[in-house]
């Protein structure tokens, strides 16, 4: 298992991947982030708006909850609001493509490309601590405990 835990987050240099849902002695199952049944909280970057990033039944992403006020549009990027156990803020999640917005509905949404490809994952990166490198370094118990969470002696 070498330190990995189900809710760690998984990404690649390109972007979030997903997070780990099941652990064995030698590998681990990740929920991507296209898939429905996954949800992180993201943020447009360009006008700090949260939502909620899930993944829909033909495999791409959706940032939900959006306000109807929002000015999102194609082209935003959304990033890890860090909210999420496992990530930090800042990461990229993807692209926005389009806007949808329903007459009667309270917020809108916005379909997003992931920027990590799928398809071309060979190796991928575990978040071990998702807290921003200054605090972990300010924490006296992070000194004093592994990566993998287990005290020192």
């Amino acid at each position: 298992r070498d330190g990995i835990r189900v809710e760690m987050g998984v990404m690649t240099p390109d972007g979030v991947v997903g997070r780990v849902v099941k652990t064995s002695p030698f590998s681990s199952v990740v929920l991507l982030i296209t898939d429905p049944n996954n949800a992180v909280t993201g943020l447009i970057q360009r006008t700090r708006e949260e939502g909620i990033v899930a993944g829909t039944a033909d495999g791409r992403a959706r940032l939900k909850y959006i306000p109807l006020l929002s000015t999102v549009r194609a082209g935003d990027v959304v990033v890890t609001s860090g909210l999420t156990g496992g990530f930090p803020r800042g990461l990229a999640i993807g692209t926005v493509t389009r806007i949808e917005k329903e007459e009667d509905d309270l917020f809108q949404s916005a379909e997003i490309v992931p920027e990590a490809d799928s398809h071309k994952y060979e190796e991928v990166l575990v978040i071990i601590d998702p807290r921003p490198l200054g605090e972990a370094e300010a924490d006296p118990a992070a000194s004093s405990t592994g990566s993998s969470g287990e005290h020192k002696p």
